[in-house]
Protein backbone atom coordinates (compact mmCIF):
# COMPACT_ATOMS: atom_id res chain seq x y z
CA UNK A 1 0.00 0.00 0.00
CA UNK A 2 1.22 3.22 -1.06
CA UNK A 3 0.31 6.81 0.06
CA UNK A 4 1.50 8.46 -2.98
CA UNK A 5 -1.69 8.20 -4.74
CA UNK A 6 -3.12 11.78 -5.32
CA UNK A 7 -5.88 12.84 -2.32
CA UNK A 8 -7.33 15.78 -4.28
CA UNK A 9 -7.34 18.98 -1.71
CA UNK A 10 -6.01 17.19 1.06
CA UNK A 11 -2.73 19.19 1.35
CA UNK A 12 -5.05 22.28 2.00
CA UNK A 13 -6.62 20.86 4.92
CA UNK A 14 -4.85 22.26 7.57
CA UNK A 15 -5.03 25.60 6.73
CA UNK A 16 -9.12 25.33 5.90
CA UNK A 17 -8.85 24.38 9.89
CA UNK A 18 -6.82 27.13 11.47
CA UNK A 19 -8.87 29.79 11.54
CA UNK A 20 -11.69 27.28 13.01
CA UNK A 21 -9.31 25.82 15.51
CA UNK A 22 -8.16 29.02 16.52
CA UNK A 23 -11.54 30.31 17.29
CA UNK A 24 -12.24 27.01 19.33
CA UNK A 25 -9.17 27.50 21.56
CA UNK A 26 -9.68 31.16 22.44
CA UNK A 27 -12.95 30.37 23.41
CA UNK A 28 -11.52 27.48 26.01
CA UNK A 29 -8.67 29.72 27.09
CA UNK A 30 -10.42 32.99 27.68
CA UNK A 31 -12.77 33.44 30.88
CA UNK A 32 -16.57 35.58 29.97
CA UNK A 33 -16.71 38.48 30.69
CA UNK A 34 -19.57 37.25 32.71
CA UNK A 35 -17.97 35.30 35.00
CA UNK A 36 -18.50 36.92 39.01
CA UNK A 37 -17.20 36.67 41.79
CA UNK A 38 -19.87 34.62 43.54
CA UNK A 39 -18.80 32.09 45.81
CA UNK A 40 -18.89 28.80 44.45
CA UNK A 41 -20.13 25.30 45.91
CA UNK A 42 -17.44 22.02 45.23
CA UNK A 43 -20.77 20.19 46.47
CA UNK A 44 -18.71 16.82 46.01
CA UNK A 45 -15.98 14.42 48.04
CA UNK A 46 -13.29 16.41 48.27
CA UNK A 47 -9.81 15.56 48.00
CA UNK A 48 -8.27 13.66 51.05
CA UNK A 49 -4.79 12.03 52.06
CA UNK A 50 -5.27 9.18 49.74
CA UNK A 51 -6.16 11.19 46.66
CA UNK A 52 -2.99 12.79 47.27
CA UNK A 53 -1.07 9.60 47.48
CA UNK A 54 -2.51 8.81 44.83
CA UNK A 55 -1.53 11.61 42.19
CA UNK A 56 2.16 11.03 43.65
CA UNK A 57 2.11 7.47 42.93
CA UNK A 58 1.00 8.55 39.28
CA UNK A 59 3.06 10.86 38.62
CA UNK A 60 6.00 8.67 39.40
CA UNK A 61 4.84 5.77 37.43
CA UNK A 62 4.18 8.20 34.48
CA UNK A 63 7.83 9.28 34.95
CA UNK A 64 8.85 6.12 35.11
CA UNK A 65 7.17 4.58 32.52
CA UNK A 66 8.83 7.25 30.18
CA UNK A 67 12.46 7.11 31.24
CA UNK A 68 12.49 2.87 30.66
CA UNK A 69 14.02 1.96 27.62
CA UNK A 70 11.27 1.10 25.09
CA UNK A 71 10.99 -2.03 22.84
CA UNK A 72 11.58 -1.14 19.31
CA UNK A 73 9.85 -4.55 17.88
CA UNK A 74 6.25 -4.53 16.55
CA UNK A 75 3.56 -6.91 17.32
CA UNK A 76 1.02 -5.82 14.79
CA UNK A 77 0.30 -3.20 12.69
CA UNK A 78 -2.89 -3.16 11.04
CA UNK A 79 -5.10 -4.93 12.57
CA UNK A 80 -8.34 -4.11 10.70
CA UNK A 81 -9.47 -3.11 7.29
CA UNK A 82 -11.16 0.42 8.79
CA UNK A 83 -7.19 1.24 8.87
CA UNK A 84 -6.28 1.04 5.99
CA UNK A 85 -9.69 2.13 4.19
CA UNK A 86 -9.33 5.12 6.32
CA UNK A 87 -5.58 6.15 5.78
CA UNK A 88 -6.44 6.22 2.03
CA UNK A 89 -8.93 8.60 2.28
CA UNK A 90 -7.71 11.24 5.20
CA UNK A 91 -3.66 11.11 5.29
CA UNK A 92 -1.93 13.95 3.80
CA UNK A 93 -0.16 12.89 0.39
CA UNK A 94 2.08 15.75 1.25
CA UNK A 95 5.35 15.28 3.26
CA UNK A 96 5.39 19.04 5.00
CA UNK A 97 1.56 19.19 4.98
CA UNK A 98 1.83 16.00 7.47
CA UNK A 99 4.78 17.99 9.85
CA UNK A 100 2.57 20.49 9.31
CA UNK A 101 -0.76 18.59 11.14
CA UNK A 102 1.46 16.70 13.54
CA UNK A 103 2.95 20.33 14.88
CA UNK A 104 -0.93 21.30 15.06
CA UNK A 105 -1.72 19.00 16.79
CA UNK A 106 0.94 19.29 19.62
CA UNK A 107 -0.30 22.69 20.07
CA UNK A 108 -3.87 22.19 20.53
CA UNK A 109 -2.75 19.27 22.79
CA UNK A 110 -0.99 21.68 24.64
CA UNK A 111 -3.61 24.44 24.58
CA UNK A 112 -6.59 22.34 25.59
CA UNK A 113 -4.17 20.59 28.67
CA UNK A 114 -3.56 24.22 30.25
CA UNK A 115 -7.67 24.47 30.48
CA UNK A 116 -8.26 22.64 33.73
CA UNK A 117 -5.27 24.45 35.20
CA UNK A 118 -6.92 27.83 34.12
CA UNK A 119 -9.98 26.88 35.54
CA UNK A 120 -8.26 26.83 38.70
CA UNK A 121 -6.61 29.15 38.70
CA UNK A 122 -10.15 31.28 37.33
CA UNK A 123 -12.04 30.29 40.18
CA UNK A 124 -8.86 31.09 42.88
CA UNK A 125 -8.28 34.70 41.16
CA UNK A 126 -11.97 35.67 39.90
CA UNK A 127 -14.38 34.06 41.83
CA UNK A 128 -11.59 34.30 45.03
CA UNK A 129 -12.21 30.92 45.98
CA UNK A 130 -8.53 29.33 46.95
CA UNK A 131 -10.02 25.91 48.46
CA UNK A 132 -12.80 25.15 45.65
CA UNK A 133 -9.70 26.08 42.80
CA UNK A 134 -7.39 23.51 44.55
CA UNK A 135 -10.62 20.90 44.76
CA UNK A 136 -10.36 21.45 40.76
CA UNK A 137 -7.10 21.27 40.35
CA UNK A 138 -5.91 18.11 42.16
CA UNK A 139 -8.76 16.37 40.94
CA UNK A 140 -7.13 17.79 36.71
CA UNK A 141 -3.98 16.76 37.76
CA UNK A 142 -5.41 13.01 39.34
CA UNK A 143 -7.24 12.51 36.09
CA UNK A 144 -4.79 13.68 33.48
CA UNK A 145 -1.68 11.80 35.41
CA UNK A 146 -3.64 8.50 35.61
CA UNK A 147 -4.43 9.21 31.47
CA UNK A 148 -0.56 9.48 30.86
CA UNK A 149 0.25 6.35 33.08
CA UNK A 150 -2.49 4.11 31.73
CA UNK A 151 -1.41 5.12 28.13
CA UNK A 152 1.95 4.57 28.28
CA UNK A 153 1.45 0.95 30.09
CA UNK A 154 -0.78 0.05 26.93
CA UNK A 155 1.38 1.68 24.72
CA UNK A 156 4.19 -0.48 25.88
CA UNK A 157 2.38 -3.67 26.32
CA UNK A 158 0.70 -3.69 23.04
CA UNK A 159 3.80 -2.57 20.75
CA UNK A 160 1.24 -1.26 17.54
CA UNK A 161 3.44 -0.19 14.73
CA UNK A 162 2.52 3.30 13.43
CA UNK A 163 1.06 3.79 10.18
CA UNK A 164 4.32 5.78 8.74
CA UNK A 165 6.74 3.50 10.27
CA UNK A 166 4.66 0.56 8.15
CA UNK A 167 4.82 2.60 5.21
CA UNK A 168 8.53 3.75 5.46
CA UNK A 169 9.53 0.03 5.33
CA UNK A 170 7.61 -0.78 1.68
CA UNK A 171 8.95 2.69 0.26
CA UNK A 172 11.81 4.68 2.40
CA UNK A 173 11.24 7.65 0.15
CA UNK A 174 8.09 8.25 1.65
CA UNK A 175 8.94 10.63 4.24
CA UNK A 176 12.54 12.22 5.75
CA UNK A 177 11.43 10.96 9.21
CA UNK A 178 12.04 6.88 7.74
CA UNK A 179 15.66 7.37 8.60
CA UNK A 180 14.56 7.54 12.22
CA UNK A 181 14.17 4.74 14.64
CA UNK A 182 10.31 4.83 15.27
CA UNK A 183 9.24 2.65 18.91
CA UNK A 184 6.01 0.82 17.97
CA UNK A 185 3.69 2.72 20.32
CA UNK A 186 0.75 3.80 18.03
CA UNK A 187 -2.08 1.97 19.91
CA UNK A 188 -3.32 3.82 21.36
CA UNK A 189 -2.69 7.49 20.63
CA UNK A 190 -1.59 9.33 23.68
CA UNK A 191 -2.31 12.64 21.90
CA UNK A 192 -5.90 11.83 21.57
CA UNK A 193 -6.16 10.36 24.77
CA UNK A 194 -4.86 13.40 26.55
CA UNK A 195 -6.40 16.02 24.37
CA UNK A 196 -9.88 13.88 25.57
CA UNK A 197 -9.23 13.37 29.28
CA UNK A 198 -8.65 17.63 29.39
CA UNK A 199 -11.72 18.01 27.21
CA UNK A 200 -13.82 15.94 29.90
CA UNK A 201 -12.06 17.81 32.86
CA UNK A 202 -13.51 21.41 31.13
CA UNK A 203 -16.82 19.61 30.49
CA UNK A 204 -16.89 18.29 33.93
CA UNK A 205 -15.66 21.73 35.85
CA UNK A 206 -17.94 23.82 33.60
CA UNK A 207 -20.98 21.65 34.68
CA UNK A 208 -20.45 21.76 38.08
CA UNK A 209 -19.30 24.98 38.76
CA UNK A 210 -20.22 28.32 37.57
CA UNK A 211 -16.99 29.12 36.29
CA UNK A 212 -17.79 31.63 33.14
CA UNK A 213 -21.02 32.18 33.91
CA UNK A 214 -24.43 31.36 31.77
CA UNK A 215 -24.22 29.87 28.82
CA UNK A 216 -20.13 30.59 28.49
CA UNK A 217 -19.69 27.57 30.57
CA UNK A 218 -21.41 25.12 27.86
CA UNK A 219 -19.76 26.92 24.94
CA UNK A 220 -16.39 26.43 27.00
CA UNK A 221 -17.51 22.40 26.86
CA UNK A 222 -18.37 22.12 23.16
CA UNK A 223 -14.83 24.00 22.07
CA UNK A 224 -12.90 21.68 23.94
CA UNK A 225 -14.38 18.96 22.90
CA UNK A 226 -13.87 20.46 19.39
CA UNK A 227 -10.23 21.04 19.93
CA UNK A 228 -9.79 17.55 21.16
CA UNK A 229 -11.30 16.29 18.26
CA UNK A 230 -9.29 18.37 15.63
CA UNK A 231 -5.87 16.70 18.06
CA UNK A 232 -7.84 13.30 16.58
CA UNK A 233 -8.02 14.41 13.10
CA UNK A 234 -4.50 15.66 12.93
CA UNK A 235 -2.75 12.45 14.20
CA UNK A 236 -4.50 10.68 11.60
CA UNK A 237 -3.79 12.85 8.69
CA UNK A 238 -0.59 13.07 9.55
CA UNK A 239 0.30 9.58 9.33
CA UNK A 240 1.34 9.09 13.23
CA UNK A 241 -1.73 6.98 14.10
CA UNK A 242 -4.52 4.63 12.56
CA UNK A 243 -7.85 5.81 12.76
CA UNK A 244 -8.69 2.82 15.70
CA UNK A 245 -5.96 4.63 17.74
CA UNK A 246 -7.59 7.93 18.13
CA UNK A 247 -10.62 5.98 18.43
CA UNK A 248 -9.42 4.08 21.50
CA UNK A 249 -7.76 7.02 22.47
CA UNK A 250 -10.85 9.18 22.81
CA UNK A 251 -13.10 6.51 25.07
CA UNK A 252 -10.04 6.32 27.24
CA UNK A 253 -9.38 9.81 27.63
CA UNK A 254 -13.73 10.25 28.15
CA UNK A 255 -12.84 7.76 30.74
CA UNK A 256 -10.34 9.51 32.71
CA UNK A 257 -11.74 12.91 32.35
CA UNK A 258 -15.24 12.30 33.27
CA UNK A 259 -16.09 8.73 34.21
CA UNK A 260 -12.99 8.39 36.86
CA UNK A 261 -13.73 11.92 38.32
CA UNK A 262 -17.66 11.04 38.81
CA UNK A 263 -17.03 7.36 40.26
CA UNK A 264 -14.62 9.04 42.70
CA UNK A 265 -15.64 12.47 43.82
CA UNK A 266 -19.33 13.09 42.34
CA UNK A 267 -20.86 9.31 43.45
CA UNK A 268 -18.75 9.15 46.96
CA UNK A 269 -20.30 11.38 49.75
CA UNK A 270 -17.84 13.12 51.86
CA UNK A 271 -17.90 11.08 54.76
CA UNK A 272 -18.08 12.29 58.28
CA UNK A 273 -15.62 11.24 60.99
CA UNK A 274 -16.01 11.66 64.50
CA UNK A 275 -12.46 10.90 66.43
CA UNK A 276 -12.81 9.99 69.88
CA UNK A 277 -9.22 10.29 72.13
CA UNK A 278 -9.09 8.15 75.23
CA UNK A 279 -6.04 7.69 78.03
CA UNK A 280 -4.90 4.64 77.78
CA UNK A 281 -3.23 3.13 81.57
CA UNK A 282 -2.05 -0.35 81.65
CA UNK A 283 1.02 -1.90 83.93
CA UNK A 284 3.96 -1.14 81.20
CA UNK A 285 2.75 2.25 79.60
CA UNK A 286 0.58 5.29 80.06
CA UNK A 287 -0.79 7.50 76.85
CA UNK A 288 -3.77 7.99 74.80
CA UNK A 289 -5.47 5.76 72.12
CA UNK A 290 -7.99 7.27 69.29
CA UNK A 291 -10.68 5.67 67.52
CA UNK A 292 -12.01 7.09 64.00
CA UNK A 293 -15.88 6.38 63.60
CA UNK A 294 -16.81 7.29 59.65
Amino acid sequence: MSATHPRNGAALRPRGLSWLRLVAVLTVLLPSRNARADDLHWGWRRVGPLDYAATVALGAGALAEKLAPKPLDGRWGYGWSLDEDARDELVLGDEGARDGAARASDVSLGLLSAQPYLDGLLVATVHDDVDTAWQVTTVSAFAMLFNVTATGLVKRLSRRERPIAIECREDPAHDESCLEERPPRAFYSGHTSSAFTAASLTCLHHSHLPIYGEGWDELACISALSVATMVAHERVVADRHHVTDVIVGAAMGGFSGAVLPLLLYAAIPTPHTDWLVLPRVTDEEVGVSTVARW
